[in-house]
């Protein structure tokens, strides 16, 4: 389980071009493409090295009306997988 006080950036390897309400994401290194959806390309923008994952939790509970429980939850299942993957890496505390 990823800690809410966690801090998330991009990768830099990764290519992004957004098209229709969502976001293709493309790891340079592995070549694989990953796509997300309007909700997910919004995490992805919030993912600057600034903001904490509890933050991002908050932007998308307002952006959507969700309620925190199902949002925390579809974040943090969203960072696993794109951590997964190599999109994005946790910075040190």
């Amino acid at each position: 389980m990823i800690d809410k006080k966690r801090i998330f950036t991009r990768c830099a390897d990764v290519i992004v071009r957004e098209m229709d309400g969502g976001s293709v994401l493309l790891n340079m290194d592995t070549g694989v493409y990953y796509s997300l959806n309007e909700t997910g390309t919004e995490l992805w923008s919030a993912l600057d090295g600034k903001r904490s994952v509890g933050e991002i939790i908050e932007m998308i509970c307002d952006s959507y009306d969700a309620a925190p429980q199902t949002a925390g939850a579809d974040v943090v299942e969203l960072l696993e997988d794109l951590e997964g993957e190599g999109l994005v890496r946790a910075l040190e505390p």
